[in-house]
């Protein structure tokens, strides 16, 4: 008896995960319609669909109420999971009106959301660009790093190197999908008894 109840319910939990694959193809999901500023985001079956469908984080910092202090404006576009890579992209926008030119800029990701940004050994490095002077900005551009799936829970973190060697680091919470089977596909998704289930944003 306990068999057939458990099967009855791996069951529901199939058809509800497909019936909720055909809501997505006739419902067009929140968020925004084009990828921000310059990034280029790969296009898939779901962004033709639809229209743009990344996760995205954008944050801004000033250093003081001078308007001559430096400001940071940061935006960070994840890309749906890659379940047979096991890997997720994300792309990277950094810029600053830093009097002391910007040489580049690092990203990591950990797999807690919690990591300290002196443990050396929570970050793993996926990703550097060199940065170029745009007008009044310097401006470094990250595209599609592949991230590990178990960094889906985690955290990212961004790493400015300005000229003279000065560093600066800030790390943020990944950001996740806007529905629970959507956080679940991202969870197990990538693992190989799922890989048939549909993919759920």
């Amino acid at each position: 008896m306990r068999r057939l109840l458990i099967r009855i319910l791996l069951l529901l939990v199939v058809l509800a995960w497909l019936a909720g694959a055909g809501i997505v193809m006739f419902v067009r999901p929140d968020g925004p319609t084009d990828a921000p500023f310059d990034l280029r985001v790969p296009e898939t079956p779901v962004s033709r669909f639809f229209g743009y469908d990344g996760y995205v984080c954008t944050s801004g910092v000033g250093f003081g109420p001078d308007g001559n202090d430096p400001r940071i404006e940061t935006i960070l576009v994840r890309q749906p999971l890659n379940r047979s890579a096991g890997t997720f992209p994300l792309s990277l926008r950094y810029s600053t009106n830093n009097k002391i030119p910007l040489r580049e800029v690092r990203l990591a990701v950990s797999t807690t959301g919690r990591a300290d940004l002196d443990d050396a050994e929570a970050w793993t490095w996926i990703a550097r660009a060199k940065a170029e002077r745009r007008g009044t900005q310097w401006v470094a551009v990250i595209e599609a790093a592949q991230a590990p799936a178990s960094a889906n829970t985690g955290s990212f973190r961004a790493q400015q190197i300005l000229a003279d060697g000065s560093t600066w680091s800030f790390a943020k919470t990944m950001p996740q999908a806007p529905t629970f089977l959507g956080r679940v596909h991202d969870t197990i998704g990538h693992w190989p008894l799922f890989n048939w289930l549909p993919a759920l944003r």
